[in-house]
C-alpha cells in the first residue's frame, strides 16, 4: 500500500533483484539475515529514515548497490564482506554520520556527491584507495572526516576540483598515517 511506513521483508526470501525504489512513504527497511543475495539498490525512496542490512557474511551485493536519493536517510548498517563503494552510492543521500566498516577498502567515483547533510565520515582502519574524482562533490557540511593509516592513494580530484573545494567546511582532519605513502 501506499502509505506504508515501515517494509520488512519475509524470512522466506533469498534474494531481492531491485530493492524498493522511489517509494514516498517508507521510513524503515528492514532486510533479514536470509537474504542470499541483493543486486541492486535502495534509491530514491523520499522518507527513507533507516535501512537495516543483513549481517551475515554470506549474502552477496551487486555491483549496482546504491542508496543514492534518499534525501532522509539517517541510518544505513553496511556490511563487513563489502570491499568498495561503488559509483555514485550514497549520492544526493541525507545520511549524516558514516562509519565504513572494516572491509571496506575503496571508494569508486563520486560515491558522496551532492551529499550535503554528511557531516561525519569515518573511514576504516583498512581503508585504502580513494579512487574516483569528485568523491566529496557537495559535501558542504562535513565537518569530521577520519582517515585510518592504512591509505596508500587518494585522487587527485577528491577533495577539489580545480578551484572548486568540495568540502569548504572541513574543520577536522583526523589521520592515522605517514603522508609520504600519498
Amino acid at each position: 500500500p501506499d502509505n506504508t511506513k515501515k517494509f520488512i521483508f519475509p524470512n522466506t526470501l533469498k534474494r531481492i533483484a531491485n530493492g524498493l525504489r522511489n517509494n514516498s512513504s517508507i521510513e524503515y527497511i528492514f532486510v533479514p539475515d536470509t537474504i542470499e543475495e541483493i543486486t541492486n539498490g535502495f534509491t530514491s525512496n523520499a522518507n527513507l529514515k533507516l535501512l537495516r542490512l543483513p549481517a551475515s557474511s554470506t549474502t552477496s551485493y551487486g555491483s549496482g548497490f546504491s542508496f543514492s536519493g534518499n534525501k532522509s536517510m539517517e541510518y544505513i548498517n553496511l556490511p563487513n564482506e563489502r570491499k568498495s563503494i561503488g559509483n555514485g552510492a550514497f549520492q544526493g543521500s541525507g545520511v549524516k554520520n558514516l562509519i565504513l566498516p572494516d572491509g571496506i577498502e575503496t571508494l569508486a567515483n563520486k560515491p558522496f556527491e551532492g551529499a550535503d547533510k554528511l557531516e561525519c565520515l569515518a573511514l576504516s582502519r583498512k581503508f585504502k584507495k580513494i579512487e574516483g574524482d569528485d568523491t566529496f562533490k557537495g559535501c558542504i557540511n562535513l565537518r569530521e572526516l577520519f582517515i585510518g593509516k592504512s591509505i596508500e592513494s587518494v585522487s587527485q580530484t577528491a577533495f577539489i576540483h580545480g578551484a572548486e573545494k568540495h568540502v569548504p567546511n572541513l574543520e577536522k582532519l583526523y589521520f592515522e598515517g605517514v603522508l609520504r605513502r600519498w
